[in-house]
């Protein structure tokens, strides 16, 4: 569990009732729920320690309790829990295409946070992190700073497995042009079990 700075954010009511946290590694600390912001848990040790750590890296127990906590619809959280994983695929956007492997982790609100590494058809690798929002009739959509000061939305949905979805190149001036497409399958069901 890493360590973060101090001045988190505090509990609403300034108190925190600590409780045993684990990671899928086994390390557990003892600490109070501070916040889930951007799939990053914030806990408060009885000490005082600040500590974040990725909800991914929680046990099943400690993401369900994270939850229950953080607000949002249930249901949509349940529909991004369901389809956590790993997934490999290909994309195809403007001149470029190649592999693409993504890591999906459940967030707050039915979020998941996505980390994409897309391999070009030039053989260079290139890493591209963000959130997956759930939108109406069932599609996630986020938007992907990959190319400042040009960023890319992702929108698409979930067949079992398999996301397909849309690239859309945004340009600086806030204008959409659709410039490519995406299909990945799930190869793992939970996030980062290893």
């Amino acid at each position: 569990m890493a360590m973060l700075m101090a001045g988190a954010p505090a509990a609403p009511d300034g108190r925190e009732s600590v409780r045993s946290w684990t990671s899928i590694g086994g390390n557990a600390v003892e600490a109070g729920f501070v916040s889930l912001q951007s799939g990053q848990v914030h806990l408060r040790t009885a000490d005082g320690q600040d500590i974040r750590i990725d909800m991914s890296r929680l046990s099943e127990d400690d993401k369900e309790f994270v939850r229950s906590r953080s607000g949002g619809s249930a249901s949509k959280k349940r529909a991004a829990v369901g389809v956590e994983g790993t997934y490999k695929g290909t994309y195809r956007e403007g001149g470029w295409s190649g592999a693409l492997d993504c890591v999906l982790t459940g967030a707050a609100g039915g979020e998941l946070t996505a980390a994409f590494a897309a391999v070009h058809s030039d053989g260079k690798t290139y890493n591209y992190r963000g959130t997956l929002a759930p939108k109406d009739g069932g599609k996630f959509e986020g938007l992907f700073d990959v190319r400042r000061p040009k960023e890319f939305r992702v929108s698409g949905s979930f067949a079992g497995p398999v996301f397909m979805g849309a690239i859309a190149l945004v340009e600086e001036n806030g204008q959409e042009r659709a410039s490519g497409e995406l299909s990945m399958t799930r190869v793992e069901t939970g996030a980062n079990e290893k």
